[in-house]
């Protein structure tokens, strides 16, 4: 709890988050569900997932004026400003620090390297090097039915700007991949997750080219 919010060091980047959509849920049948990130927090149900209803996304309100690696594998500069709206993956919220200020409002410090997109203008683009892919179906036959499933193959949809890997073998040109080429990644990807990824009609996935091991037109 402080009296105001100031500017934050450490590479934590300080966004603001609907505070009382940090505290509880309402699903769509209107059940009232409590912050899933308590630990008291229980459900005696599986008719939902609990992953649904951590925070994800919150307002940029101040930015580091320093970025260093910290405990990642590559430097960065900074591609977040004021107003920008900031997200990130479930995994990384358990280690967010909840600030409150005089007037009510709930912060969270993110450490920069684990924002993967930005929303500017009504834009999503990914930052800190990852690529944004669409997931492509593919149709298996098993005698006489038909199967669809994710293929091992994503097409690139947004190139995000280049970072500096310590690994410098990391560090190549990246203009071997066009916009609609087809990768094949060493590792699987990160899926766009809750309310973000109904936002479009595929499914899309983040992964930093470092991960691309090879591509078709």
């Amino acid at each position: 709890m402080v009296d105001k919010v100031g500017v934050p060091t450490g590479n934590k980047v300080l966004v603001k988050i609907d505070g009382k959509g940090f505290d509880i849920k309402k699903t769509d049948g209107g059940i009232l569900i409590v912050n899933a990130a308590d630990n008291d927090a229980e459900a005696s149900s599986h008719g939902y997932s609990l992953s649904e209803f951590m925070v994800r996304t919150g307002e940029v309100v101040a930015v580091p004026g320093v970025l260093t690696s910290g405990s990642y594998d590559w430097d960065t500069e900074n591609e977040l400003i004021v107003g920008d709206i900031a997200y990130w993956p479930i995994i990384t919220f358990f280690d967010m620090q909840v600030v409150m200020d005089s007037d009510g409002f709930t912060y969270l410090l993110v450490d920069y390297h684990e924002i993967h997109l930005r929303e500017r203008n009504g834009e999503i683009q990914p930052i800190n090097g990852f690529y944004l892919f669409s997931g492509i179906i593919e149709t298996e036959k098993a005698l006489e039915y038909s199967v669809e499933k994710q293929s091992m193959w994503y097409s690139l949809k947004y190139k995000g700007n280049n970072v500096n890997y310590h690994e410098k073998d990391y560090n190549y040109d990246d203009g071997i991949w066009q916009v609609g080429d087809e990768c094949f990644l060493s590792v699987p990807p990160f899926k766009l997750e809750g309310e973000l990824s109904k936002r479009f009609e595929k499914q899309y996935f983040l992964a930093q080219k470092r991960h691309i091991l090879m591509s078709r037109k």
